[in-house]
């Protein structure tokens, strides 16, 4: 009873839910990979509903706005309009609440200096103040409740100067900084500013052939000409309600062997999950010019995350295993494409993009399958399998050739233990991996369910054939008897 209460509750809360009524009307084509890696359409998740403006918020146009963090618990937007020096705050609705350009440092008049990374908590509004060359703690109303400036660490050359552009900070007050010109990883201080390590550097692919031919067929000029192999720097930095840290590459694993998206635990170890029949890497047409750059990363409550390719103003969007759940979005002039997307957010449901070519922000509203899509996975991960079947054939009413649905509902029959009909499922999604699985599952299953009527089959059988030989021996003994009585 509880169950249909909730299946009930869902339906009408789904139901309920606001879409856009240009739903159909957008200037891309959605699509995502098969299992060959070709490009396959599919239903829009996401419409363009809104394209907000500093002029109409009646605080003059915005310049080069370079990052924008959405505080949950207030409900607050937080855009970094960096070419004016300030920090315009909105609500959830996209309308002014206030702005902050004018600073208080202890009673000194401040001032931000091109700033282009902020992160918020409760503590307060943190801002990489680039130009300043500090992490600024700041409040509402421009009151500075800490300054942090270079770091005294000897890892970080003294010729380098100090210019963060991106920061985030744990429940525990670490920070997490993206400065120029380090390419060590991320760089971590304490809550008091002091240096602690590098976290989760970028990993170096190494080519045998080219050491070999540097080191023993070049010349002292030829080798001073070649680029050398260093880590790459991070293009975008964010941080998931349980303190995992996911960080960007511009640079792709088609482009020297780097991840593009890394999810990083307390020691920087990558954990993020690569389950889906593609690498979480962005474009697959990498041979036709359409190489991804990843600039910047959101992830939602349930472990969603989408991805900023700037190139090509495209949205990139995944579940917590690395199943690629949509691409939407392109390079254009109409409502909804971008020129030159640098950050986004997520804000509820919607995701918000910032563009510093046209120096607005664009709002994208889910469509009623891209709703469906998600809350599928989110039940899933939840451990209530019949809400998660519930939305996966919403999606499948949307997109029935959707290879995630039947996926979906596959995994669901297996929890279930209901071998068969998820090697159906797994079979419609053209899903090896997972039809072994199952097919593995089933044959064990089917063993275990008749291993009692086949052993006691077996024993039978084995008596029989037992007593039938005894008695065949007895009778041809017999036989053998009379015939030397005869004789």
């Amino acid at each position: 009873m509880k169950r249909l209460v909730a299946l009930a509750l869902a339906a009408i809360i789904f139901l309920l839910t606001p879409i856009p009524a240009h739903a159909t009307s957008t200037p891309w084509q959605s699509y995502i990979y098969d299992s060959w890696m070709n490009a396959v359409p599919v239903p829009d998740s996401f419409v363009p509903y809104a394209v907000v403006r500093g002029h109409e918020l009646g605080i003059g146009a915005f310049s080069n706005p370079s990052d924008i963090f959405y505080h949950q618990e207030t409900g607050e937007v937080f855009l970094l309009d960096t070419g004016n020096h300030r920090i315009v705050v909105m609500d959830s609705d996209m309308n002014l609440v206030t702005v902050i350009d004018e600073l208080d440092n202890n009673g000194v008049a401040d001032a931000f200096s091109s700033p282009q990374g902020i992160f918020v908590n409760n503590t307060g509004i943190f801002v990489a103040d680039t130009q300043n060359n500090r992490i600024l703690v700041v409040d509402h109303t421009g009151n500075v409740i800490n300054e942090f400036g270079r770091p005294e660490t000897d890892l970080i050359a003294a010729n380098l100067a100090w210019l963060p552009t991106s920061v985030v900070v744990d429940n525990a007050g670490r920070m997490y900084v993206i400065a120029v010109g380090i390419n060590l990883g991320l760089v971590e201080l304490s809550a008091e500013g002091e240096f602690r390590n590098f976290k989760g550097a970028n990993r170096v692919s190494f080519n045998m052939v080219q050491h070999i031919r540097r080191r023993y067929f070049s010349t002292a000029e030829q080798r001073a000409r070649m680029t050398l192999t260093i880590p790459t720097e991070f293009s975008g930095v964010t941080i998931d309600p349980y303190g995992f840290v996911y960080v960007t590459t511009a640079v792709g694993l088609g482009m020297g062997g780097v991840d593009a998206v890394r999810r990083l635990n307390a020691r920087g170890d990558d954990i993020l999950r690569r389950l889906g029949h593609m690498d979480v890497v962005g474009s697959m047409n990498v041979v036709m010019g359409q190489n991804t750059s990843f600039v910047d990363i959101a992830v939602d409550q349930n472990g969603v995350f989408s991805v900023l390719d700037r190139p090509f103003g495209r949205i990139f969007t995944y579940d917590n295993d690395g199943n690629l759940l949509d691409v939407f979005g392109g390079i254009g002039f109409r409502k909804g494409l971008l020129q030159s997307p640098v950050a986004l957010t997520y804000v509820g449901d919607n995701i918000v993009v910032v563009d510093n070519f046209m120096h607005n922000i664009t709002v994208y509203a889910p469509t009623a399958y891209g709703l469906a899509l998600r809350q599928a996975t989110y039940w899933y991960y939840l451990g209530d399998y019949e809400l998660s079947a519930y939305y996966w054939q919403i999606v499948l009413d949307h997109n029935a050739n959707s290879d995630l649905a039947y996926i979906g509902l596959g995994r669901i029959e297996v929890r279930n233990r209901n071998f068969r009909q998820a090697m159906t499922y797994f079979r419609f999604a053209n899903s090896r991996v997972h039809y072994s699985a199952a097919f593995n599952r089933h044959r064990r299953q089917l063993i275990q369910d008749n291993f009692p009527i086949v052993a006691t089959s077996a024993v039978v059988l084995g008596i029989g054939l037992f007593v039938g030989f005894k008695i065949k021996a007895a009778l041809s003994g017999k036989e053998r008897e009379e015939a030397y009585d005869v004789g």
